[in-house]
């Protein structure tokens, strides 16, 4: 049986002012970041005791906690995290900043801020299952209201629960439109490769020392052929008149097949 949740206080030294601007710029928002959270809150059940103690439960329609986000932070592996909370009001989202920014958890001190994306639907679209309307793996799911209650919900089910479903698709309409503006080719931005420089005629028929190379799977560059090719002009030209040229000599021809050696092997 798990013990019970030592659920903590604001220190009576908070600094009053620091709080009072961090409510002045959320500027009417009503999704936060609760930042620096100690594990030992006990994850998404802390959060929501938390919540529950202020009496700010009932106007949260949406928490999620993502899983390894410290990782993309300066506090690697620091044993905190964070949780997004989004309000039905921005009162209570300002409520909620005054009554969690500078707590003290353990050795940690909460700071909130302004979350970037603002809205549950907004918040959605950080799932690659609602982003791409198809059925993928999820790290981590949010709680969202569902009959009173926050509920851990897959993210395809979030914007029926909430009846969102317009604002999502509105959202997403939005995102793969710009997408599709940034793929579409430009001026700047060729549409075809261009065509291989030639071969100066100077090398063709003749026979020039071919230097050793490992062979490459990608694609060779035009400008790298014809700057190889200038440089085959300035070697030996052919070999001593009456013998033949040795197999590893350049007969004006690139072959850019594997050896042998480089083959894949066959059962």
């Amino acid at each position: 049986m798990c013990p019970p949740l030592q659920l903590p206080k604001a220190e009576a030294s908070s600094p009053i002012g620091a709080t009072e601007d961090v409510v002045q710029s959320l500027q009417g928002a009503t999704t936060l970041m609760l930042c620096d959270i100690h594990l030992s809150l006990g994850g998404a059940r802390g959060v929501i005791e938390l919540l529950t103690v202020h009496g700010l439960t009932p106007s949260v329609n949406y928490l999620y906690l993502p899983r390894g986000y410290a990782r993309k932070s300066k506090r690697r592996c620091n044993g905190s995290l964070s949780a997004f909370v989004n309000f039905t009001s921005p009162d209570m989202a300002a409520h909620a900043a005054r009554a969690f920014h500078g707590m003290t958890i353990q050795d940690r001190r909460v700071y909130v801020c302004r979350a970037r994306a603002q809205g549950v639907a907004a918040n959605l679209l950080h799932f690659r299952t609602v982003r791409s309307g198809q059925d993928l793996p999820e790290t981590s799911w949010p709680f969202v209201r569902r009959d009173g209650q926050l509920v851990e919900t897959h993210p395809a089910e979030v914007a029926a629960a909430l009846h969102i479903e317009s604002e999502v698709a509105c959202l997403r309409a939005k995102l793969d439109a710009a997408t599709d503006a940034s793929s579409e080719p430009t001026e700047a931005t060729p549409t075809s490769t261009a065509p291989a420089a030639p071969v100066p005629a100077a090398l063709l028929g003749q026979a020039i020392p071919m230097p050793a190379f490992t062979p490459d799977m990608f694609q060779v560059s035009p400008d790298l052929i014809a700057a190889y090719a200038q440089l085959l002009a300035t070697m030996s030209t052919v070999p001593p008149a009456g013998q033949a040229a040795p197999d590893d000599w350049f007969t004006g021809k690139l072959d850019w097949s594997l050896p042998p050696q480089y083959s894949t092997p066959t059962c």
